[in-house]
């Protein structure tokens, strides 16, 4: 009786990998065709997909409704069991991988192959240009299932990473990692690799967000490049927030201490402000208040940024009322 029942999968699974490698799977528009493993019983069915590849299984649901239904209940339900990467280049192409196997597809078959691993998590690659506009279609309409974006660009062309993140601004496009919107940008987790595009944003608000003491090392890079560098001047944004998620406290400590102030202001979010610091840029076209803040159980450090109207009367200015323009350091402090 095993016997009878285990054979006719087994005679079944090769006619169907033959069919398979006959009409050279997926298609634009799979013609259709008898699917003889739909003839058995249903615990048989299950029998002889389980015996297959995720390779083979993703084509043989392009042959018809019934059959790709029938081997989406043959897959586990469990979305996370897939690690899916879509790469954006010329075409969009789809990558999975599995305890069961891999597959790789391209356009216009993401959807079916999405909606037949019930929209697993999703980790986009985007290859700068015309790739960038395609990507971001697509993740218009796709949103619910993308997890993380990534971008590569050539070294030597720093500001294409800001013409990736500036079509999501437009898009409001949410994920695991970014939040992009022309109010505000927040990114998560940053590295030492966003110093190349962050004066090119296209936000009013830029909030970087970490759980590590890291966003301590990386605000000192960004601020020391406001202080001294030459990209910010036509930047639009107007707030830089660095939010540390973990017990302990930012301090950020300029060598002058005369830039120190403890006049107390009124902020219209945070409230009321006792110590905060004075900056200017180098070219003194940009000034900036930066104070620490407790916000919502988080813990801030904030950059307000305006330009300076007028001619700064230099003659006026010593070096006691000026910015400091060197050695500061951001550290964490233990509590």
């Amino acid at each position: 009786m095993v016997l009878f029942i285990l054979a006719p999968p087994l005679f079944y699974l090769n006619k169907c990998l033959f069919l398979c490698k006959y009409l050279n799977l997926p298609r634009t528009t799979p013609p259709k065709r008898k699917f003889p493993i739909l003839k058995l019983p249903f615990v048989a069915q299950k029998h002889v997909l389980w015996m297959l590849e995720l390779k083979d299984l993703v084509p043989l649901s392009f042959l018809s409704k019934r059959s790709k239904r029938m081997i989406k209940l043959a897959l586990p339900p469990k979305k996370a069991q897939y690690d899916c990467t879509i790469c954006s280049n010329e075409v969009l192409t789809i990558k999975i991988t599995s305890r069961f196997g891999s597959y790789t597809g391209s356009e216009p078959n993401l959807d079916h192959i999405l909606d037949l691993l019930s929209y697993p998590s999703i980790q986009v690659f985007v290859y700068g240009g015309s790739a960038i506009t395609k990507a971001a279609e697509w993740m218009e309409t796709h949103q619910h299932c993308v997890k993380k974006v990534s971008f590569s660009v050539p070294p030597r062309h720093p500001g294409m990473s800001s013409e990736f993140v500036n079509p999501f601004t437009e898009l409001n496009a949410q994920s695991e990692l970014v939040i992009c919107s022309k109010e505000e940008i927040l990114i998560e987790n940053p590295d030492i690799s966003l110093m190349q595009i962050i004066w090119g944003l296209e936000c009013r608000r830029l909030r970087l967000t970490s759980e590590k003491s890291s966003i301590i090392f990386l605000a000192n890079f960004i601020l020391f490049d406001w202080i001294f560098g030459i990209n910010y001047e036509s930047s639009i944004i107007e707030q830089l927030i660095f939010e540390l998620r973990e017990s302990g406290e930012i301090e950020w400590k300029p060598e002058n201490p005369g830039e120190k102030r403890e006049e107390e202001w009124e902020h219209p979010i945070y409230g009321t402000i006792n110590v905060w610091y004075r900056l200017r840029g180098y070219k003194e076209t940009k000034e900036a208040i930066l104070f620490k803040v407790h916000h919502d159980g988080k813990q801030l450090m904030v950059l307000n940024i305006q330009r300076v109207f007028g001619i700064v009367d230099r003659k006026e200015s010593t070096t006691r009322d000026r910015p400091a323009f060197c050695k500061y350091a951001c550290v964490l402090l233990d509590t």
